[in-house]
């Protein structure tokens, strides 16, 4: 059952990591490269645009109760 749970959340995430790179694309962002792993852990997406890196971590909310996810 818990292993259940970890794909789904797994696959959860996959889902709003490909919304984010949606949102960074029709924004006019290049992708240059997803799920980069540190020694510090993970960057999900490593986007560019005007010459200005930006470095994004997605995540996802069920409820509001701790804001917005535009926030």
């Amino acid at each position: 059952m818990k292993e259940k749970a970890e794909k789904n959340k797994r696959e959860l995430g996959k889902f709003y990591e490909g919304k984010a790179e949606e949102i960074l694309k029709d924004a006019g962002y290049s992708i240059l490269t997803k799920n980069y792993i540190t020694k510090n852990g993970e960057i999900d997406i490593i986007a560019e645009k005007n010459s200005v890196i930006v470095f994004v971590e997605v995540k996802y909310r069920k409820t509001t109760l701790y804001g917005y996810g535009i926030e």
